[in-house]
């Protein structure tokens, strides 16, 4: 008895120190489930990293299960290998991580067709085929896709890879809605793609909406060990046949580093660094024997050709070393784009794909002397497509794109090994002189005689010089040419002459003598800028310009500033030929109102100068905080079951809550919107419409603190922003209730994550972060309910394109510094009318019972010149006094500044007045109190308005004018309660109004 203890100590000790191992070294011993009778599988089974020799059978179970692979050739099934469970990353309540299985077969043999079959201990059963590489095939068929999302197109593209069966399908990223950290959105790939997953592998880039853990338990770690690959996995490569397949991760530059640059951030050191080891690694692969012996180098990345950040880091290296083909997305338009280097031309190609969910698919090619994009010369197509498909023949390389519902491509993209061959007809050379330039117009037709697209380039003699030309084109339209194979244009271009003279030109074999005479200074005028003053100079303008004389002659000018076609500012500028300076002009209003600003005779912009003063109900805070809520627009008050609310039209009405410290948390928050949803964005209005916002933007890039807002397609999308991070996390589709009052939380931290409920149904989770980083507060700018800019936001002007509204009402707005339980948010949803749980923690509470409607504004005293007293005589306004709303007036007169000497009060009526002062005793000084009484009610919100007060005065042989008209004028005096200022563009789109963004 005592050995039997004895050995049963030992072995429980050994027993004990071995998992102690395991779990100090990080390796989650995995231990038979006592009951896996219900054990399925809830991912898959899907291939991945197909090979001449071998492929990757992938599934994910609900837990661990003992689970085999059969697989054979000719329907036979006589090989099984046995798959464990792989923990992965937690999700929800699994905290042990998720349960992968990855059948890795190999020592397979090449071009054969295989059938698989997938069995779990409980009994579940599922089945497959797959086809491996061909060692050196004739001919390659690859299918490709983008940025599939809620994946539309998923029964057209599946009928079409079963009915293809092409070698692999290539995937650039962006298969999720939300974020690559909410596991659940995995789905809108694995569940619409689920029967030709099971046939066909897929190659996959990541994309920003992918990024994070479940990326890599799904994808990365079975490509990572199949193929060449840096350290993350997430870069790889591999040849097959004649090609050489290379996937690039972007997200470092296209996701981390616009985020910060956007944000207003420096970019941190491991973004850097990531940034630095994955084009290392590009040029170390593009560069290596398996790249170079391959006709063709294809790449696969998700963030654009056209992307500030793929063009600051990556293109230069592909174009180096001949990348002929990259396939990305992103943009969910097609851009089929050509490099802008003359030298590499048509050699490397950069395709932007589309998405896989467009449904009126289209493809247009534009005029060989106009661009297609404005600031991209060398985009020769663009359309609405869904997939594609990328057939190799030898030394041919065709790249076809389809619509969802037809097959027959709208667009072919044909490359080839062979040297590019143009031929140039029809040339004519002439001199053509303006007022301000001389230049050389050539005229020609020109035809692709190759068998791959070319571009244009045509090689000119000036005075023995080449000066080649590649954009064709009137000025500023100028594009580059491509030709599709055996196609003919005819091209334009303008070579600029700055030398006066003769000039012997030469083009191909015709040769002409041209006599170009001098041009005296001409200027034009770039980056024009203009920025409006703030508070007590809001009245004010300063306008920035570059000058350059294009002239080939020095020379001066005057340089003028108009407002409304009158010079306001001049200033003289001196350059010589060619010269380029920067001038600084400025402008002082005297009176508020909307003005065209320009340049010379460049084109006007329109700019508002603030003037009016407003009555802006506030609805007070009920957290003790002072954080209330301004009322924007005229929104209704409404009486419901649970008390008042506030009526939003959808148009201009919203909730403002300015900041302040108690808005801002360091790891944890929780907003809440108590809101009836009267409708969902139509297809013409723009989505994302904001139920909580605080940020210069709902999205895109880190551009809040907090988010909630409804999709077109009924689905919430909430996120909180942190660091360089924009952590987002999506409800499914027609998740909200419309026409139906529902309690709206989002609540998150760092180390649980968030979680977003619609009364006290979870709708949407997403995983917390691991490295703890600090949630961006964004200090100084206001909690919006209903409204918000959308878009990245463009630093020159300090906000987004766009503007994006809700049409609901709001019944409640309460935002906690720390993240609730679901116990919790069950209780408010309860007792709406109780403070509730973490009431130290609530930073917001708006129930609108309580509005205030009353605010006053003081101007100073304005002292007229000299010492002697002042005769008033009388005080013209110009106001608004809509519906029950009213506006009174106190003139006060003083002899020192200080005490009130004499007074007068007067009821505006609204619209323009002149009111008899001279009863008011003389004075050197006067001030005007202004009351505003703003009126809510079941028709709407009635709010007065002052744009002007102007006082008459008279000695006996002076008369004078005191003005008060712009937001400088009322910013030097006092203000308080309900009234202030309405800012002015928000609801401005600039994409609309014409606007250079």
């Amino acid at each position: 008895m005592k050995m039997r203890q004895k050995r049963l100590y030992k072995f429980t000790t050994y027993f004990m120190t071995l998992l102690l191992a395991f779990m100090f070294i990080g390796i989650k011993p995995v231990f038979a489930e006592t009951n896996t009778k219900n054990a399925k599988i809830i991912t898959g089974p899907y291939l991945l990293a197909p090979k001449t020799n071998g492929m990757t059978v992938s599934w994910e179970t609900d837990m661990p299960v003992e689970a085999y692979l059969w697989y054979g050739i000719g329907g036979k099934l006589d090989n099984k290998i046995e798959v464990k469970c792989e923990r992965g990353t937690p999700f929800g309540e699994n905290t042990e991580g998720i349960c992968m299985y990855r059948g890795v077969l190999k020592n397979l043999k090449p071009n054969t067709l295989y059938n698989y079959k997938v069995e779990l201990k409980s009994g579940q059963v599922e089945e497959g085929t797959f086809k491996t590489l061909s060692q050196n095939p004739a001919d390659m068929k690859i299918m490709t896709i983008s940025d599939s999302h809620q994946f539309i197109s998923s029964d057209t593209f599946s009928q079409r890879v079963l009915k293809e069966r092409p070698d692999f399908i290539l995937h650039t990223g962006d298969m999720l809605i939300g974020t690559g950290y909410q596991k659940d959105q995995f789905n809108l790939w694995f569940g619409k793609g689920a029967e030709f997953l099971k046939h066909i592998p897929v190659v996959y880039a990541c994309g920003n909406h992918d990024d994070g853990p479940y990326f890599d338990d799904y994808f990365t770690y079975a490509q990572k060990n199949a193929y060449n690959s840096d350290s993350t996995g997430r870069n790889f490569s591999f040849n097959y046949g004649n090609i050489h397949v290379t996937m690039i991760n972007s997200n470092p530059w296209g996701l981390y580093e616009m985020n910060a640059v956007t944000g207003g951030f420096e970019v941190d050191e491991k973004t850097k660094k990531e940034i630095e080891n994955t084009l290392k690694w590009v040029e170390k692969d593009l560069k290596s024997d398996d790249a170079k012996k391959a006709t063709w180098r294809i790449v696969g990345v998700h963030h654009p050709y056209t992307d500030d950040f793929t063009q600051k880091h990556l293109v230069d290296i592909l174009e180096k070393y001949n990348a002929n083909l990259t396939l990305a997305g992103h943009l969910h338009v097609y851009y089929g784009n050509v490099s802008l280097d003359p030298k590499v031309g048509a050699k490397s190609v950069f395709i932007a794909q589309g998405d896989g969910r467009k449904v009126n698919a289209s493809m247009e090619y534009g005029k060989a002397d106009e661009r297609l994009l404005p600031d991209f010369p060398e985009v020769f197509a663009q359309g609405q497509t869904d997939y594609s498909m990328l057939k190799i023949e030898g030394d041919k390389l065709a790249y076809s794109t389809y619509g969802d519902k037809d097959e027959k491509a709208l667009g072919s993209v044909i490359l080839s090994a062979k040297e590019s061959k143009v031929s140039f007809s029809n040339v004519a050379v002439s001199l053509e002189k303006t007022s301000d330039s001389n230049s050389i117009k050539i005229e020609a037709t020109v035809k692709n005689e190759g068998e791959g697209i070319a571009t244009v380039l045509l090689n000119v003699l000036d005075n023995k010089i080449n000066r080649s030309v590649y954009l064709f084109g009137e000025e500023g339209k100028e594009r580059v040419v491509v030709l599709k194979p055996g196609e003919t244009r005819n091209i334009k271009a303008k070579l600029p002459i700055y030398t006066p003279g003769k000039h012997v030109v030469k083009v191909g074999k015709v040769e002409k003598q041209l006599d170009f005479l001098a041009i005296p200074a001409a200027f034009k005028y770039s980056n024009i800028k203009m920025n409006l003053g703030k508070g007590l100079e809001a009245d004010t303008v300063l306008v920035t310009a570059d000058v350059k004389n294009v002239g080939n002659k020095a020379g001066e000018k005057n340089v003028n500033l108009f407002v409304d076609g009158k010079v306001v500012d001049t200033k003289k500028v001196k350059l010589k030929a060619l010269e380029t300076k920067s001038i600084i002009l400025f402008h002082k209003f005297s009176q508020s109102g909307t003005y065209k600003v320009r340049i010379e005779n460049m084109r006007d912009e329109v700019i508002d100068i603030e003037g009016t003063l407003k009555g802006i109900p506030i609805v007070k805070d009920l957290s003790g905080n002072g954080n209330h809520g301004l009322l924007r627009g005229a929104p209704k008050i409404i009486n419901t079951e649970s008390g008042k609310a506030v009526d939003l039209d959808g148009v201009d009405d919203y909730i403002e809550i300015l900041d302040s410290k108690t808005l801002h948390t360091n790891d944890g928050l929780t907003g809440m919107v108590f809101a009836n949803v009267d409708r969902l964005a139509k297809d013409d209005e723009k989505d994302h419409n904001p139920l909580f916002v605080k940020g210069p933007s709902v999205g895109w890039g880190t551009n809040y603190l907090m988010r909630m807002a409804l999709r077109r397609s009924g689905a919430l999308t909430s996120g909180v922003c942190y660091g360089i991070n924009e952590g987002f996390w999506d409800s499914k589709e027609n998740t909200v209730p419309v026409g139906k009052w529902a309690q709206y939380t989002a609540a998150f931290d760092t180390e649980t994550g968030g979680i977003t409920y619609i009364n006290s149904e979870k709708v949407a989770e997403v995983a917390g972060i691991s490295d703890h980083p600090t949630i961006r507060n964004w200090n100084g700018y206001p909690i919006f309910i209903g409204y918000s800019y959308m878009g990245h936001v463009i630093q020159d002007i300090g906000r987004a394109k766009y503007n994006t509204i809700l049409d609901a009402k709001i019944g409640q707005v309460r935002f906690y510094r720390t993240k609730l339980t679901a116990e919790e948010n069950k209780y408010i949803a309860e007792h709406p009318n109780e403070i509730g749980p973490r009431s130290k923690d609530l930073a917001v509470w708006l129930n609108f019972k309580d509005i205030e409607t009353k605010g006053i504004h003081k101007t100073e005293w304005r002292k007229l010149s000299g010492k002697q007293l002042w005769n008033w005589k009388t005080l013209s306004i110009d106001s608004k006094a809509p519906g029950t709303a009213s506006i009174k007036a106190t003139i006060e007169v003083s002899d020192d500044g200080e005490k009130v000497k004499d007074s007068k009060v007067v009821t505006l009526k609204g619209g323009q007045e002149k009111i008899d002062i001279s009863d008011l005793e003389k004075a050197q000084y006067i001030r005007i109190v202004t009351e505003f009484n703003s009126s809510i009610t079941l028709n709407g919100t009635y709010t007065p308005e002052l744009n002007e007060y102007r006082v008459a005065a008279s000695t006996d042989d002076t008369n004078t004018e005191i003005v008060w008209n712009t937001r400088a004028d009322w910013e030097k005096g006092s203000f308080e309660g309900a009234m202030g200022f309405e800012p002015l563009g928000r609801f401005k789109n600039y994409e609309e109004d014409g606007h250079k963004y």
